[in-house]
């Protein structure tokens, strides 16, 4: 793609920087031949989409090429091809989906994943929780019967892509959504009881500007899912399309006569931020209320949402990482203490500003197994891992850089254990600084250690 992608163009990349992690040690040494490294690469639209349309099949077919790998390793002593386990980190996330455990790709690969330890084939996944605690992309309403809830899905200008906003509410449960642009006149689309599908265009002067899709409650989840679409707020051409600024959504609870029951209604705004090293092209929408007017605990800034906002920071883990398989982790990201690298006491470990936290929707579905120091302090930025260039050095941030470690740990577990169970893993990992209970941010705890690897730094070192 001349001029318009250089994949080794930056000084450091997302699939070097957690394939290094991952693997931990200079390739040329014995413990690295003895634990090898494989990966597929996906074509530049999975991942240019950041909204994981383009993504969820790419990702399947390259688990079901690494598990074929895996089927038909070859046997070192000669012997033809053997079986042999495997840990898989996919880092990776998307903000909206089911987030109980049955969205696509996390139904399929749980499906994979546990159909191979059935046969005794020990295979893990590794996910990461995901980024987006303060991001306000998650959001929900109980609408008592009779009664209408509402708030504000902000849309940015200058988006060239495609913004998407999700809301699910449990079958049998009847609404009536109302849109309402910044300019121009309301959309109202009635949610029947029984569900069916639907669809309904928004148009001004001749052009579809937007749609609202109705879709039944799949049998895996239960829950209706009503998606709204909206075009790009500027075209190619630089002309505006879509318009920018405050969309007013208003759910109506209208439950017939005697089943005059509260409407609890989820929110999630899909993720359309543009990855590194790609020319800027979707810019992140995101939810909003009267109720945003807390002061952040953390950043000490005015958007943290109060207890009567729709906008909510539990349930903003990754729609890759609520899966319950006990053969699936999902790691968070935390800060190492403040006075040194040495300290291994969990209490001085906090989750960082970003990592996000468990789902709620679903008492089946888990919040993560665990987290990863993912920043070298608060303030130095991501953990160090090699760069594009041969030799060097590069920070990179996010429970993505979290993933990777606990993927070379369950390595080195397994290693020594081929048949440890999820609980001798996260033990294994944790040692003695296991919580007493599940954090919804860190999980069981935070692995003891920064990452480390030969001939590389902890620190950044300065000419």
């Amino acid at each position: 793609e001349p001029g318009y992608r250089r994949p080794i163009g930056p000084l450091d990349t997302h699939g070097t920087h957690v394939m290094d992690l991952a693997g931990g040690r200079p390739i040329d040494t014995v413990e690295t031949a003895a634990r090898p490294l494989v990966a597929v690469e996906v074509p530049p639209l999975a991942t240019l989409d950041t909204s994981g349309g383009h993504l969820a099949s790419y990702v399947l077919q390259a688990v079901h090429r690494i598990l074929h790998w895996a089927d038909t390793w070859p046997d070192p002593r000669g012997n033809g091809a053997v079986r042999v386990s495997v840990v898989i980190n996919f880092s990776y996330g998307i903000s909206a989906g089911p987030k109980n455990g049955q969205g696509f790709l996390e139904r399929e690969i749980a499906r994979l994943v546990d159909a191979r330890n059935a046969e005794g084939l020990t295979t893990k996944v590794v996910v990461p929780a995901g980024n987006n605690y303060r991001d306000q992309l998650t959001g929900g309403v109980t609408v008592p019967f009779g009664e209408t809830a509402a708030f504000d899905w902000c849309v940015i200008p200058a988006d060239q892509s495609v913004s998407f906003l999700e809301l699910r509410a449990p079958q049998g449960s009847p609404f009536t959504l109302t849109l309402t642009p910044p300019d121009g006149a309301s959309v109202t689309v009635a949610v029947p009881a029984a569900g069916g599908a639907s669809v309904h265009e928004w148009t001004k002067d001749g052009t579809t500007l937007g749609a609202i899709y109705v879709q039944p409650a799949p049998a895996t989840s239960g829950m209706v899912l009503v998606t709204v679409a909206l075009g790009p707020t500027i075209a190619f051409d630089g002309r505006a399309r879509t318009p920018a600024g405050a969309y007013r959504i208003a759910v109506a609870n209208t439950a017939p006569g005697p089943d005059e029951i509260a409407l609890t209604l989820w929110v999630d705004v899909q993720r359309d931020d543009t990855p590194s090293g790609y020319p800027i092209y979707g810019r992140q929408s995101y939810l909003d209320d009267q109720g945003v007017a807390a002061v952040d605990p953390v950043l000490k800034s005015w958007d943290a949402p109060g207890p009567a906002s729709a906008v909510q920071r539990a349930g903003t883990m990754s729609a890759f990482a609520t899966s319950a398989s006990d053969h699936i982790f999902a790691v968070g990201g935390a800060y190492p203490d403040d006075n040194s690298y040495d300290n291994d006491d969990p209490d001085l470990r906090e989750p960082t500003w970003y990592t996000s936290a468990g789902p709620t929707r679903d008492p089946g579905a888990r919040d993560p197994a665990l987290a990863a120091i993912s920043e070298e302090g608060r303030g130095l930025y991501g953990v160090l891992a090699a760069g594009t260039y041969s030799g060097s050095v590069s920070a990179v941030s996010g429970t993505s850089a979290a993933a990777p470690q606990v993927t070379r740990g369950i390595v080195d577990i397994l290693t020594a254990n081929p048949a440890a169970s999820r609980a001798d893993i996260l033990q294994g990992l944790l040692g003695q600084g296991m919580f007493p209970a599940p954090d919804p941010r860190l999980g069981a705890g935070v692995l003891p250690d920064p990452p480390k690897a030969e001939q590389r730094p902890l620190r950044r070192r300065y000419p």
